[in-house]
């Protein structure tokens, strides 16, 4: 989401970037991805509401049928 992409990006690699930048630069699309990923593991522990809070922004127990719209 373009709305993170300021913050996530200082977060991951110490700096902001565009939004054009990061749609041309798979490193840092990865280093970004990864460094969120991670971020979440640190929190709840498990793989499972890693994918939940990726996909939905809430654990797994409490996520329920949320959607992010797509699906």
């Amino acid at each position: 989401m373009p709305s993170n992409l300021p913050q996530w990006s200082q977060e991951a690699i110490g700096r902001g970037v565009t939004d054009e930048y990061y749609m041309n630069n798979s490193y840092i699309q990865d280093a970004i991805a990864k460094f969120q990923i991670l971020k979440i593991f640190d929190k709840y522990g498990n793989w499972d509401d890693v994918a939940s809070v990726w996909y939905s922004g809430k654990p797994l127990n409490k996520a329920q049928k949320r959607s992010d719209g797509y699906m």
